[in-house]
């Protein structure tokens, strides 16, 4: 009974009002300052850790991707720079080429216009002795063109047809005129076959090949395409014969010469031989690498020339009533 008389003695002694029992509200909790004890299940360690890791997950992938953007951009920078250095290292070797081009080219025109002053024209008329000068160079050329033409004649003449007359010209070229000066027509010649197959065989475009081809044969005097083109129709000549057509070589043929003789020539040449570059672009008047006649058309002339090797008189060019004088 003691403790229920305690109870009613402390009641009373507290004020009034007294809290209705809603009223009570618990106490705060306080958060413990003790650390929490270590987690000692390997397991849960683990799980703690996967969730820590997932939170990093977003990051890493945007900075692979980031990554990823800076190589691909790094290789595209190099991929770039290489185009452009093998651009440039492409341009270096096309005008080393184009400058080696026309320094070969400009040699061969000094060496042809050096060689040609070697060729000797024929005798002049009344000089049977053979002391007066002769005329040398592009004068001798044609000279030896003209004293040809008054040789061998015309298709209006002593020929009977253009067959003929062809094997007349070229006949007439070996023996009177080749023959006698070899050394100094073979060396010409060549060199004039040198420096259109460098020209025809250079990496320029076809304008560009015939722009040059034109300075070449700037050189080449209306005379001595007669005789270029009767050396083509020989043997030692044939390979210049696609070359001749190739640039029209024939186009500033003497007018003289052409009446004369561009319809025995048309049985050797194709047209475009006789054309300028404008006509020589249309559609009729395609190149052909062979040439119309086999390589020994005129080999029968051989013992023609023999026939010449021995005669007393040989000296350069034409000789008695053939002989002209300028």
């Amino acid at each position: 009974m003691a403790w229920i008389v305690r109870i009613v003695s402390s009641s009373r002694a507290q004020p009034w009002p007294r809290p209705l029992p809603w009223q009570f509200r618990p106490a705060p909790i306080q958060a413990d300052p003790r650390p929490p004890p270590p987690i000692t299940d390997r397991g849960a360690r683990f799980a703690e850790l996967g969730q820590t890791g997932d939170s990093f997950g977003g990051l890493n992938a945007l900075l692979t991707a980031v990554a990823g953007a800076l190589v691909f951009w790094a290789g595209f920078m190099q991929h770039q720079t290489l185009k452009q250095v093998r651009e440039q290292a492409k341009a270096e070797r096309a005008y080393r080429q184009f400058q080696e081009f026309e320094s070969l080219l400009f040699r061969l025109l000094e060496l042809t216009a050096t060689t040609v002053e070697r060729i000797e024209g024929p005798k002049r008329k009344g000089d049977s002795a053979g002391s007066l000068p002769r005329h040398k160079g592009t004068r001798a050329l044609d000279s030896l063109s003209r004293s040809l033409f008054d040789s061998v004649g015309s298709h209006r003449g002593n020929q009977v047809d253009a067959q003929h007359l062809l094997g007349a010209l070229v006949g007439g070229y070996l023996t009177e005129i080749y023959d006698r000066q070899p050394s100094a027509f073979g060396p010409y010649l060549r060199l004039l076959y040198q420096t259109f197959k460098h020209i025809a065989e250079s990496p320029l475009s076809e304008q560009q090949q015939i722009r040059y081809a034109n300075i070449a044969r700037g050189q080449i005097s209306e005379g001595a395409v007669l005789l270029l083109a009767l050396n083509g129709l020989t043997p030692n000549g044939y390979k210049f014969v696609p070359l001749i057509e190739k640039f029209g070589l024939l186009e500033h043929l003497h007018r003289r010469y052409r009446t004369e003789y561009e319809a025995a020539l048309s049985l050797g040449y194709r047209r475009r031989a006789f054309l300028g570059s404008q006509e020589r672009a249309t559609h009729c008047n395609e190149w052909r690498e062979k040439p119309l006649l086999p390589q020994e058309s005129f080999k029968q002339l051989d013992a023609r020339r023999e026939e010449a090797d021995n005669e007393a008189d040989f000296s350069a060019g034409f000789h008695g009533n053939a002989a002209v004088d300028e």
